[in-house]
């Protein structure tokens, strides 16, 4: 258990001693329910094994006192701004930290214990009945940004680090209170069935007698025909995401090596993504110089010119998917679909199909795709 007195100045200096530790450390709070808070979850990571840099640092005499770690009444939303100027920090994250300025920017960065974080949980649950995915979002983009903040030693700790497993999933009791509580897993996985290829493709040609039995006169802009096939195609047989595709120029493509090269995709790391023989055809047939999809994107690089082509071409897909009689199926289930493939069709193991789809965590592929080798376990049976 830590120490603590009350200094003259009305200031709470916190003390923690462990066997673990090469020293004592010491801090410096505002309150005593602040410090009791921090140290909780100080020792709770060094009991752990896990001693944050920033307080191994702290870890010094006694008699260094004078040199303890004070804890300021910054708010959530300055160290935000630090972390957005200071860190390479991804385009997802940029757009949850934008959210939680808004929603919670003004809190005292001394209140984020972890009794604060479930209480903003359960907020997020009961009140705005939040998926657990948008949840994980949310607090992942803020545990990132708190992990910045004690690496370069202006936190003693991370409290979100300590969250309970699961600390997203609705419970038994919230959904008691929750009419329509979101499903505990809903990471989607919607693959392409019996026929929806087959039509999608008689779509983006135009059929006619396809279009006719549908009672309908028009199909597609006969001028995005092409650039939507591709598209396509680019989509099934890369795994590559809608933005990672529509910015493609033609210096991206290589025919020698059979690969396209990312330069900057959604996690912010490049990328090298293998191209079919499907593809290598294709692309050969339309080899140009410049954007593969002028279309669609004007070359405008701002986050808001990017969202404004890939809302474009989200219209454009709605409108083949009705079409297609496939209305439930998003541009995004395309990747779901190529990366279920490349489990089927091929014995590339967990990391070859992670470096292909861009995934930083193999967990998502084991969670969501990895069932499919099941089939093939039987083949190591007697």
């Amino acid at each position: 258990m830590a120490s603590y007195r009350t200094r003259t100045s009305g200031s709470i200096e916190a003390c923690i001693r462990r066997k673990s530790l090469p020293g004592d450390i010491y801090l410096s709070f505002n309150s005593m329910d602040e410090a009791k808070a921090y140290c909780r979850e100080a020792e709770a990571l060094i009991d752990a094994g896990q001693i944050p840099a920033g307080l191994l640092e702290l870890a010094k005499p006694k008699t260094s006192r004078s040199e303890t770690f004070a804890l300021t009444a910054r708010s959530i939303k300055s160290l935000i701004d630090e972390y957005l100027i200071g860190y390479h920090v991804t385009e997802g994250d940029k757009q949850w930290l934008g959210v939680l300025r808004g929603e919670i920017g003004q809190i005292e960065i001394g209140a984020v214990t972890v009794q604060w974080a479930l209480g903003l949980v359960r907020g997020y649950k009961i009140t705005k009945q939040l998926t657990p995915a948008t949840i994980r979002h949310r607090v992942g983009a803020l545990r990132r940004c708190l992990d910045w903040q004690v690496m370069c030693g202006n936190l003693p700790i991370n409290p979100l680090k300590l969250l309970p497993t699961r600390y997203a999933t609705y419970n038994d009791a919230e959904r008691a209170v929750v009419d329509d509580a979101p499903p505990s897993d809903n990471s989607r996985c919607r693959r392409l069935e019996d026929g929806e290829e087959e039509r999608i493709r008689l779509v983006l040609a135009n059929d006619r007698e396809y279009l006719d039995s549908l009672g309908v006169e028009r199909g597609i802009d006969p001028s995005s025909q092409a650039p939507m096939t591709l598209l396509f195609e680019l989509a099934l047989e890369t795994a590559m995401r809608m933005r990672e595709i529509f910015t493609l120029s033609w210096d991206q493509i290589d025919f020698d090596k059979r690969t396209i090269f990312l330069t900057k995709t959604k996690n912010g790391d490049s990328r090298q993504v293998p191209m079919s023989s499907v593809i290598v055809d294709l692309l050969r047939q339309q080899a140009g110089s410049g954007l593969l999809f002028p279309l669609f994107w004007n070359s405008d690089q701002t986050e808001a010119g990017l969202r404004k082509a890939s809302s474009r071409l989200s219209s454009r897909w709605r409108t083949i998917a009705r079409l297609a009689k496939c209305d439930d199926l998003h541009f995004h289930d395309l990747r779901a679909e190529a990366i279920s493939r490349l489990y089927e069709r091929t014995k590339m193991s967990d990391v070859q199909i992670a470096k292909i789809s861009g995934h930083r965590d193999l967990r998502v592929l084991m969670h969501r795709y990895a069932r499919l080798r099941a089939s093939d376990l039987s083949d190591y049976l007697w």
